[in-house]
Order: structure tokens, then sequence, then C-alpha cells
């Protein structure tokens, strides 16, 4: 199963990321 990692959207460009998905 793949488990979804958090990742704040960075303030200078104020976009959402994707968050990264870690193997397990």
């Amino acid at each position: 199963k793949k488990y979804p990692i958090e990742i704040k959207s960075s303030p200078e460009t104020e976009k959402y990321i994707e968050p990264d998905y870690l193997e397990c």
C-alpha cells in the first residue's frame, strides 16, 4: 500500500504541491 506524505505548500509560490507517496 502507498501512504501519502503531507507536504505544505511553499510560501514562495503559494501553490499546492502534490503529496509524495511512500511505498510500504
